[in-house]
């Protein structure tokens, strides 16, 4: 399983929460389920937990529900593992690493009309 610092994974919820429509905790499960092969259902609590996102067990099951019917429309299955949790598809996280680079290109392309390159302005830091 990846680690990811805790200002990362809130970085990549955001992200999450803005290219699917995700609420702030569907973003944050969403990042715990990207992170790992699979998740159980007592550390997706936990991570929500931690992250001051307190949620009721019985709720854990409506907001993966809820999550996977937003991200349905982009061809993303959350699995369940019988007896172990939750975890994505091979499909599925190659779709998620394909709309973040698509995210990232946007970012980019729109920021580099808008600032000169490094390099022009190198020279005219004093």
């Amino acid at each position: 399983m990846t680690t990811t610092s805790s200002r990362d994974a809130t970085a990549l919820a955001t992200v999450f929460a803005l290219l699917f429509d995700l609420t702030p905790t569907e973003g944050w499960l969403l990042v715990q389920l990207a992170t790992g092969d699979y998740v159980s259902r007592k550390k997706l609590r936990a991570a929500l937990i931690r992250s001051g996102r307190s949620t009721a067990s019985s709720t854990m099951a409506v907001f993966v529900h809820t999550m996977r019917k937003k991200l349905r429309p982009f061809g993303i299955e959350v699995a369940t593992l019988q007896g172990a949790g939750y975890g994505l598809t091979t499909a599925a996280r190659a779709k998620l690493r394909s709309r973040l680079a698509e995210y990232d290109s946007e970012i980019l392309s729109t920021r580099s009309g808008r600032h000169k390159p490094l390099e022009q302005n190198a020279g005219n830091a004093s």
